[in-house]
């Protein structure tokens, strides 16, 4: 028997997912085949599908930090697994794929550093700086440390302001001021505490009780209470601020009123009497003032610098204010002369004196700047003598017997040669005139 071939050929079989279709042929529509999943860690069967057993091909859905335990079947889903992590210092290095990789030493460290956790998977060691504080002394501190530098030591610094400490000066640290808070309730703090929380303190006793009052009773845990003074003030003067924490309010000088008016000053006023006003005095003499009374000052007595004319000098006192009067300075010009056209501006020149009186007279005065007047004479002038001339510029008129000369030479007539010694003779008036 012969058997005859079918002329066309057969649908082939659909398969379900995870099978393919096996021996399909004109005459057989093939069997479904199980696709196999026997690929390799870190493969999966691509393309088992319709009538292909498909290829083991590499899986591609690892990230970085895994690698592959396992095949994908038939998904590009590789079972992965972390790369285990390495001591302190090292990473993980070549895991990927299918490998875990091995440990390798980290290199990323600058030369004053020290690795403190592993890389991962990179060469990249987390680090610190190289720091060894144990090497400083006590209250010091390594300064300046860092990954590339070994640091100093430097001494802890005691510069916290009053009241305060330094607090965590060890190590690497140059620690920070804190508050002390070692004193009692009602104090302040006098000093810092160094590198401990011991301020030296004093109690807070506030001088805020006002004029005439002291704080008594105040303590470290107390802060008193404000009472008068009592201590002794003289009976003229006044408490002028507060005692503080004793009964030792300061004292006002003298209570002196400001009250006597111009030209007046309070006199005898001290610390237990008010005095009285008392008038300025104006004693200082030519060429000066009392300058500054009032108040409680008497003044003192100053020269005078008010201008004055240039021929001029002062000739009084100025009293109570710089204004010396002044007047003009005008040399003697000597016996027998005096100072003619002396001002302030000029000292004038120097005249001889006039004798020129008449008879029974003579110039009285002629100094100085003045030329005198003519007055009479009062020299001793004996009974029956009359001046028969001028004095000059003494008292002292010449005299002689008066003569008694008759008086009876008639009309156009008169008597010549009358003296002591003869009577003389009547003579015509001339009649020459012209």
């Amino acid at each position: 028997f012969t058997p005859v071939c079918p002329t066309e050929p057969k649908q082939c079989r659909v398969c379900p997912t995870g099978t393919y279709t096996q021996y399909c042929s004109a005459a057989f529509a093939g069997i479904c085949t199980v696709c196999l999943q026997n690929c390799d860690t870190g493969k999966y069967r691509k393309n088992c599908n319709s009538n292909s057993a498909g290829e083991c091909a590499k899986c591609t859905n690892s990230d970085i930090g895994n690698y592959y335990t396992g095949d994908g079947g038939l998904s590009d889903n590789c079972p992965t697994t972390p790369c285990p992590n390495c001591g302190i210092g090292f990473y993980r290095k070549g895991c990927a794929g299918i490998s875990p990789g091995s440990c390798s030493a980290c290199t990323n460290a600058p030369p004053n550093a020290k690795y403190v956790g592993h890389g991962g998977v990179s060469n990249e060691c987390p680090y610190v700086a190289k720091c060894e504080p144990d090497t400083c002394g006590a209250s010091q501190y390594l300064s300046g440390c860092t990954t590339k530098l070994a640091g100093t030591c430097k001494a802890c610094a005691n510069d916290c302001p009053i009241g305060e400490y330094r607090q965590g000066c060890i190590g690497t640290s140059e620690g920070s001021c804190v508050a002390c808070t070692n004193g009692p309730s009602n104090i302040v703090y006098t000093s810092n505490g160094g590198f401990q929380n011991n301020c030296y303190f004093t109690a807070k006793c506030l001088d805020t009780c006002g004029v005439g009052k002291y704080r008594t009773g105040c303590s470290y845990v107390n802060p008193g209470k404000c009472v008068s003074c009592t201590n002794a003030k003289p009976a003229n003067t006044d408490y002028t601020g507060s005692g503080g924490t004793s009964n030792q309010c300061p004292i006002s000088e003298a209570k002196c009123p400001q009250d006597c008016g111009e030209g007046k000053y309070r006199s005898g006023c001290d610390i237990n009497n008010a005095g009285s006003c008392s008038t300025c005095l104006t004693d200082c003499g030519v060429g000066k003032f009392r300058s500054g009374c009032g108040g409680t000052s008497p003044g003192i007595c100053l020269a005078c610098t008010n201008s004055k004319p240039s021929n001029a000098a002062y000739s009084g006192s100025g009293g109570l204010s710089n204004s010396c009067p002044s007047a003009a300075v005008c040399p003697d010009c000597g016996s027998g002369q005096f100072r003619f056209g002396c001002n302030v501006n000029d000292r004038g020149t120097c005249k001889a004196c006039a004798a020129d009186c008449g008879k029974g007279k003579f110039r009285k005065g002629c100094e100085g700047v003045s030329e005198g007047v003519c007055v009479d004479c009062t020299n001793n002038l004996p009974k029956g003598y009359e001046y028969t001339g001028s004095g000059g510029l003494v008292d002292n008129c010449p005299s002689s017997k008066a003569v008694s000369c008759p008086t009876n030479c008639g009309e156009g007539m008169y008597r010549s040669g009358c003296d002591a010694n003869n009577p003389g003779t009547c003579i015509a008036c001339a009649t020459d005139c012209g």
